[in-house]
């Protein structure tokens, strides 16, 4: 997954987002290899430590990553923020 930016919706019935993708590395000793999908980078923290990341959420905050930008941390654990494409909702009439 390189090199992912966002690509305008070609419809105005989509919407776009931001998620936070996670990717262990291979040699992980719990999650070797696992990709995990976050809302926002405070969700992430709620399941793994700094020590398990490599890299504390303030830090992360301070690279302020914009979509498709990647930081790997210390651990090998890449940390990107890829588009999220969403079909908009009617209101209801």
């Amino acid at each position: 997954m390189n090199n992912l930016t966002a690509i305008p919706p070609s419809s105005p019935s989509l919407s776009v987002c931001q998620a936070v993708l996670v990717q262990f590395p291979a040699s992980d000793p719990d999650l070797p290899g696992a990709s995990l999908v976050f809302g926002s980078l405070a969700a992430l923290f709620e399941m793994f430590s700094e020590s398990a990341l490599g890299v504390s959420l303030a830090a992360l905050y301070a690279l302020r990553l914009s979509d498709g930008s990647a930081f790997t941390s210390s651990s090998g654990v890449r940390i990107q923020k890829v588009p999220v494409y969403r079909k908009k909702q009617r209101s209801p009439s």
